[in-house]
């Protein structure tokens, strides 16, 4: 990812990650207390701006008593201003109070360990020329009734920006 012309299509490939993994989308789509024993989501693609969006979104407290995951670059570090040496991508976990609660277990912790399996120490090359690793998470409160994480993956781009043909800067 050197440069904002590919910022698009890098979101979109991790959208689609998280849309291609039935179980994190069973615990985002269905608000009961058993997701996992529903039926598979025939097109995951309903999530999108329904409870995955692109973007750092806060959820409406009076109507959306659900989960959410809001997929974003967050903050990048220019080369020489010829393209982005590192890049964090963050994902935001957000579930209203009344589903927190699933199976035995908390709804957002289920939830960020599928992102945390789908994004950790893995090499994607649209997203990292390298293993994107988990560099932070952080409590917070959206509202009220929401409250989740916020998850930081670096990732690290073209470390040959700015170095001629032979590699040497």
């Amino acid at each position: 990812m050197a440069h904002f012309d590919n910022l698009n299509s890098s979101i979109m490939t991790a959208i689609q990650m998280l849309l291609s993994d039935q179980t994190l989308c069973k615990l985002l789509y269905y608000a009961d207390p058993n997701p996992l024993s529903q039926p598979d989501i025939p097109d995951t693609n309903i999530l999108l701006m329904r409870n995955i969006f692109p973007l750092p979104k806060e959820p409406n407290s009076e109507k959306d008593q659900k989960a959410i995951v809001c997929a974003y670059f967050y903050e990048s570090q220019p080369y020489n201003n010829s393209g982005f040496r590192k890049v964090w991508i963050c994902f935001d976990v957000i579930c209203h109070l009344d589903v927190w609660m699933i199976d035995n277990a908390i709804r957002t912790y289920s939830i960020s360990s599928r992102i945390d399996a789908l994004f950790n120490n893995r090499i994607v090359p649209e997203l990292s020329i390298n293993a994107m690793y988990f560099e932070n998470w952080l409590n917070k409160k959206y509202s009220h009734y929401f409250y989740g994480y916020h998850l930081a993956y670096r990732l690290s781009n073209d470390s040959n920006v700015g170095c001629n043909s032979s590699g040497q800067t």
